[in-house]
């Protein structure tokens, strides 16, 4: 630890450092210019260089010059030293930062503005309703229906709205010929429909007694047989008929 007068104290290169994001926003651009500043490597008691991890450090598909442990004075000055005191990574990292601090500012204060207008509304409505309280009689106000709610903004709707005088420009006869044509025409079709379920719906009754009646014309033909052969009849219980559990729909379509 230093003195206490010095304990404080900044380096001189951290008090002449400056943003280079604001010569970005000024000028547009980072002028280059060569470091005047040659960092000296960290050497034994022999003079060599010690070749610790940043020297070793390999970055896979990267070149070997890109490390500046392995540039001379001269790559330093013109390459490492502007990269370093330009730091691109770094100020990306700070412009999204402050992309994202904006924006938030941003959201709150929008959710701050809808926050006020929500409670003046609800503020002013409250007051209205304490005033219809204290009226004796009141009107409401004679709004349109499409103003309520967008189920209402619809042709019909704007229709009952309309006069008679303005009713009779919109609905010309020839528009009221033309709609009670495409009436009767849907209508004709709805009831061609109608028609060719209940006649499907008679072919398969008949189909279905034409079936019985085919099924009791062979058991009949085969009883005939049996008895013919000698063979003893068939047991068979006039009174015993088969239940069913289908609902009435079911036992129609059967």
């Amino acid at each position: 630890v230093g003195p206490a007068g010095t304990r404080g104290a900044r380096s001189p290169r951290s008090r002449s450092f400056q943003d280079p994001r604001a010569t970005r926003q000024k000028r547009g651009y980072i002028k280059w210019q060569a470091a005047d500043d040659l960092p000296s490597p960290i050497r034994t008691r022999e003079g060599h260089e010690l070749k610790n991890q940043e020297y070793y450090t390999a970055v896979p598909n990267d070149n070997a010059w890109n490390n500046a442990c392995h540039a001379g004075a001269m790559a330093w000055k013109t390459y490492h030293g502007p990269r370093t005191r330009t730091n691109a990574p770094v100020m990306e990292s700070q412009d999204r930062a402050d992309d994202v601090e904006v924006e938030w500012l941003t959201k709150r204060a929008f959710i701050n503005t809808v926050r006020l207008q929500t409670l003046d509304r609800l503020r002013h409505k409250k007051a209205e309703n304490a005033q219809f309280e204290l009226a004796s009689t009141w009107a409401p106000h004679n709004r349109a229906r499409r103003e309520y709610h967008d189920s209402y903004n619809t042709f019909t709707t704007q229709l009952d709205n309309m006069p008679l005088k303005e009713l009779k420009k919109v609905l010309t006869p020839m528009v009221l010929k033309s709609d009670r044509d495409a009436i009767r025409y849907v209508t004709k079709r709805i009831q061609a429909e109608e028609t060719w379920k209940m006649e499907a719906n008679e072919y398969e009754k008949q189909r279905r007694l034409q079936m019985r009646s085919d099924m009791e014309r062979r058991k009949a033909y085969n009883d005939r047989l049996t008895d013919q052969s000698g063979q003893l009849p068939r047991p068979t219980d006039a009174t015993n008929h088969t239940t069913h559990v289908l609902s009435p729909h079911l036992q129609e379509i059967s």
